[in-house]
C-alpha cells in the first residue's frame, strides 16, 4: 500500500517532484523538488546527473541520521554552487564541521536546516541570504558563535539555537529582526569570555527583546550576570508583557554563588504576559520572588499556568500555587531555604467561610507533583506539622491539642490532591507530611523521612474518607513505584495496592545485597509487573534467586551496580556473601516468552554474557554500556533470533564482533559508540568486522 500511494503521488506531482532511491542515477533536468529515500554517508556521492538539476528548488533528507560517518565538505560545496535556485536546503544530521562560504550565493534560499551537525561557526556570507526565513541550528553542540551581522537577515522568522550548549553569547543585531516569531533560546552575556570585553556593544542585551513582539511558543532566556551593567533597566525594556504569543518561558541565571538582590529587580522586570502556560525559573538568588509571583498574586498575573518549575532558587517562600485553577504539573527542586510550602494556610484560626473557599480551590487540576532536594522542607503547612509532631506521643496530648488535631483532620480531609496521579519525593529528609493523594498511580519515594513511607501513605489513603470522589474508601492502585528500600517498602505494602503494578524501580538501595529476599514479594505480586529496574544499587551482588516468578517481565535493567557479577560461569560455585546457596543461576529461561528489552550498564565486574541468555529468543533490544571489563560477545548470540537492536557503548575491552552476528537476520540497528577496540574494525567500508553486519540497515559507529 505504501508503494502504491508513493507511485500515485509521484504521478500527480509529475516530473517536478522526485523521491530519489539509492539505486537511481538518472534524473530529469525538469525536477524542482528532490527528496531522498535513503540517508547520505561518506560512501555515497551525489550522482552526476543530479548535479545538473539547475532548476532545483528543494533538497531535503527526511531519512538522514547521524551515523558517525563524515560528510565531505566538497559535496556540500557542490550543493551550494550547482543549485543556485534553491529555496529549501536540508543538511541536518550530516557530520559537517563547517559550511562553505559559497552558501551565500543561494540568494533565493528561504529555509536552511543545519540541525545536529558539527558546525562550529557560520560563514559571514550567510548574511547575504536576505530572503532566508528559517535557520535551524538545533542541537549543533559545537556551535560557538553566531555571525555578528545577523541583522542583515531582515526576513528571518525562525532562529532555532536550542541545545547549542557551547554558544556563549548572541549578537546585538537580533533586536532588528522584528519578524522573528520563533527564538527558543536567547543568551545575555557580557563577561563570559575575555574576547567579549573588547566588544561591549556586540552582544545582545535583555532590551534587544523589546521589539520582538511576534515571538510565540517557547523562549528560554539565559542570563550571565554582570552587576556593573544596568540589567534592571534592560529587563524592564524587554517588555515581555507585550509578547502575548509566548506560552512557555524559562529564565535561567548563571555566574553567581551568593544571594543576590540584583536578581530580584531583574526578574521583576521580566514579567510575562498573562497568556503564559509554562514557567521555569532556574538559578535565581533573590531572597523573595518578584511581586507578580508572590503568594496569591500569581493567580491574577498568570492565571493560565499549566506547568511550573523552580530549580535552585534561594527564596525562602514559594507562591500559593494551590489556587491556580489550571495547574497540572508542579516541580520544585533544590530550594534549600524553603521550610513549608504554604505557611499558615491551613490554620485552624481561619474563618470557616474563607477556609471552605480555599478547600474548593486546592490544586483542582494538579496531576504531577515533584519535590526534589529540599533539605529543610518539613511539610505543606506549618500548623499541620506542629500537630503531627505532637501526635507522635498520644499519651501526653492535652485536651486543646486533641481538639486541634480533630479540627485539623476534618479540614485536611477536604484539602487533598484530588487529581494527582504522579508523586515524586526525592531527597527531602525532613518532610514528614503531605496532603492526601487518593488517586496516585505513579509514586517515587527516595531519600525521604521514614515517617513518609510507602506503607503509611498506602494505609492512610486506603482507610480515609475521600472527599474528592465522594466515596467512603479509597484503595491506592499503584502502577509505577520507585523506592530506595525495596525489601521493607515492597513487603510492607498491602497486596491490593499492587495488583496493577506495572513498573518497579529500585533506586539507590544501599541495603539490597541480593534478590533472594524479594522472592516472596514477587511470588504474590508478579502477575502485572512488566518492567523491573535496578539503579545505583551499590551493594547488590547477586540476582541468582528471587526473580524467577516474574514470567511476564518485558523490560529488565541493571544500571550502575558495581558489585553485581553477572557471571558467565553458571555452575555451582563456592558460597560467598550475597549468594548463600553457592549457586549463581539467574533464571533467564523464565523470561523466554515475554522479555523484550535487557540492559546491562555500568556493571564493572561483568566480563562476559551469561550463557543462559541464549534462551531469550524473543528479546528485541540488548544494551551493553559502560561495562569496562566486558571482553567478548559470544557466538551463541545467534540464538537471540528476534534481536532487532544491539547497542554497544563504552566497552573498551571489546576488540571484535562475533561471526554469528551475520546470522541475526532480524537485526536492523547496530550502534557502536566509544568502544575504542571496535571503532576501526567496524568503520565501513574497509573495517575487518564490516562483513559481519553488512545485512544491518542502520549502523552507527562513533568514536
Amino acid at each position: 500500500m505504501h508503494d502504491l500511494m508513493h507511485d500515485l503521488a509521484q504521478e500527480v506531482a509529475g516530473v517536478k517532484c522526485k523521491v530519489a532511491k539509492s539505486t537511481e542515477s538518472d534524473f530529469d533536468d525538469k525536477i524542482l523538488h528532490l527528496s531522498f529515500a535513503y540517508h547520505l554517508t561518506s560512501l555515497r556521492e551525489i550522482p552526476n546527473d543530479m548535479l545538473n538539476l539547475k532548476l532545483l528548488r528543494t533538497f531535503i533528507l527526511p531519512e538522514q541520521i547521524n551515523d558517525g560517518s563524515t560528510f565531505s565538505k566538497f559535496i556540500c560545496q557542490q550543493l551550494t554552487t550547482r543549485f543556485s535556485c534553491l529555496r529549501v536546503l536540508d543538511l541536518h544530521n550530516l557530520s559537517l564541521k563547517s559550511l562553505p562560504s559559497s552558501v551565500g550565493k543561494l540568494i533565493h534560499l528561504r529555509f536552511l536546516d543545519l540541525s545536529n551537525t558539527h558546525i562550529e561557526e557560520l560563514p559571514d556570507s550567510i548574511t547575504d541570504l536576505q530572503n532566508l526565513q528559517t535557520l535551524n541550528l538545533y542541537g549543533c553542540l559545537q556551535l560557538r558563535t553566531l555571525t555578528e551581522n545577523i541583522r542583515k537577515l531582515v526576513n528571518l522568522k525562525r532562529l532555532d539555537v536550542k541545545d547549542c550548549y557551547k554558544l556563549t553569547h548572541m549578537p546585538s543585531g537580533l533586536a532588528e529582526l522584528t519578524s522573528l516569531n520563533k527564538l527558543p533560546k536567547f543568551i545575555v552575556n557580557y563577561k563570559h569570555s575575555a574576547e567579549l570585553r573588547y566588544k561591549p556593544n556586540s552582544t545582545a542585551k535583555l532590551s534587544d527583546l523589546k521589539e520582538l513582539d511576534k515571538l510565540r511558543g517557547y523562549l528560554r532566556i539565559d542570563i550571565y550576570r554582570d552587576f556593573e551593567k544596568d540589567m534592571v533597566g534592560e529587563a524592564m525594556e524587554a517588555n515581555l508583557t507585550k509578547k502575548q504569543g509566548l506560552t512557555k518561558l524559562i529564565i535561567a541565571f548563571f555566574l553567581a554563588d551568593n544571594d543576590c538582590n540584583h536578581d530580584e529587580a531583574v526578574l521583576e522586570g521580566l514579567k510575562p504576559h498573562s497568556n503564559l502556560r509554562k514557567l521555569w525559573i532556574q538559578g535565581y538568588k533573590g531572597q523573595k520572588l518578584p511581586s507578580w509571583a508572590r503568594r496569591g498574586d500569581l493567580c491574577i498575573t498568570l492565571p493560565n499556568l499549566v506547568v511550573i518549575r523552580l530549580n535552585n532558587c534561594s527564596c525562602q517562600q514559594v507562591p500559593m500555587f494551590s489556587q491556580l485553577r489550571f495547574l497540572k504539573r508542579l516541580e520544585i527542586m533544590s530550594m534549600e531555604s524553603v521550610e513549608y510550602m504554604e505557611n499558615g494556610v491551613c490554620g485552624t484560626s481561619l474563618p470557616s467561610s474563607k477556609l471552605q473557599g480555599m478547600q474548593s480551590l486546592f490544586f483542582p487540576s494538579l496531576e504531577v507533583l515533584e519535590l526534589r532536594c529540599m533539605k529543610i522542607l518539613k511539610g505543606w503547612w506549618k500548623e499541620v506539622e506542629a500537630i503531627e509532631s505532637t501526635d507522635d506521643s498520644e499519651s501526653t496530648l492535652s485536651p486543646e491539642l486533641v481538639g486541634a488535631g480533630q479540627e485539623y483532620d476534618h479540614n485536611q480531609l477536604s484539602m487533598q490532591f484530588c487529581n494527582l496521579s504522579e508523586l515524586v519525593i526525592q531527597y527531602c529528609p525532613e518532610l514528614k507530611f503531605l496532603p492526601f493523594c487518593p488517586k496516585v498511580e505513579v509514586l517515587t519515594l527516595t531519600g525521604t523521612n521514614e515517617r513518609l513511607s510507602v506503607l503509611k501513605m498506602a494505609t492512610t489513603l486506603s482507610t480515609t474518607t475521600a472527599s474528592c470522589s465522594g466515596s467512603g474508601k479509597v484503595d491506592l492502585k499503584l502502577k509505577e513505584l520507585t523506592v530506595d528500600n525495596v525489601e521493607d517498602q515492597l513487603m510492607s505494602l498491602p497486596k491490593q495496592c499492587l495488583h496493577q503494578l506495572f513498573s518497579l524501580t529500585v533506586h539507590w538501595d544501599r541495603k539490597l545485597v541480593n534478590t533472594k529476599s524479594l522472592r516472596e514479594a514477587f511470588a504474590t505480586r508478579s502477575n502485572s509487573l512488566r518492567r523491573l529496574e535496578f539503579f545505583s544499587c551499590n551493594s547488590l551482588r547477586s540476582i541468582s534467586q528471587g526473580l524467577e516468578h516474574l514470567t511476564e517481565l518485558e523490560k529488565l535493567t541493571f544500571w550502575n551496580c558495581p558489585e553485581l557479577d553477572v557471571s558467565v560461569n553458571e555452575q555451582p560455585t563456592p558460597s560467598r556473601e550475597g549468594d548463600e546457596d553457592g549457586r549463581n543461576m539467574m533464571p533467564w529461561k523464565a523470561f523466554k516468552t515475554n522479555l523484550r528489552s535487557l540492559v546491562f550498564e555500568g556493571l564493572n565486574k561483568m566480563v562476559g554474557l551469561p550463557s543462559r541468555l541464549q534462551h531469550l529468543t524473543n528479546l528485541r533490544y540488548l544494551n551493553l554500556s559502560g561495562n569496562k571489563e566486558l571482553r567478548e560477545i559470544p557466538e551463541w548470540i545467534s540464538c537471540l533470533s528476534s534481536l532487532e537492536d544491539l547497542y554497544l557503548r563504552c566497552c573498551p575491552k571489546l576488540t571484535y564482533l562475533p561471526e554469528a552476528l551475520s546470522k541475526l537476520t532480524s537485526l536492523n540497528k547496530l550502534s557502536i559508540i566509544e568502544c575504542r577496540g571496535l571503532t576501526e574494525r567496524c568503520r565501513c567500508p574497509n573495517g575487518l568486522d564490516c562483513p559481519k553486519f553488512q545485512h544491518v540497515p542502520l549502523v552507527t559507529v562513533i568514536d
